[in-house]
């Protein structure tokens, strides 16, 4: 168990460079996660958006 640790401390140390890598991680991570949030929140306005249009003219998407 011991020689397991000392690999999984060893891994997470990155060999030193730990501290940039990990916050790069972290970084993606955010920058990821917001352009989630912001992408969902925009379908959301058009979604509510084109509703209004549809309720507004009930013929509206009507081809025929």
């Amino acid at each position: 168990m011991n020689e397991e640790a000392t690999l999984l401390s060893g891994y997470f140390a990155m060999g030193g460079y730990a501290e940039f890598v990990w916050s790069a991680y972290g970084v993606a991570l955010l920058v990821l996660g917001g352009m989630a949030l912001t992408s969902w929140r925009r379908l959301k306005a058009a979604q509510r958006a084109l509703q209004r249009l549809a309720e507004a003219d009930p013929n509206l998407g009507d081809d025929a």
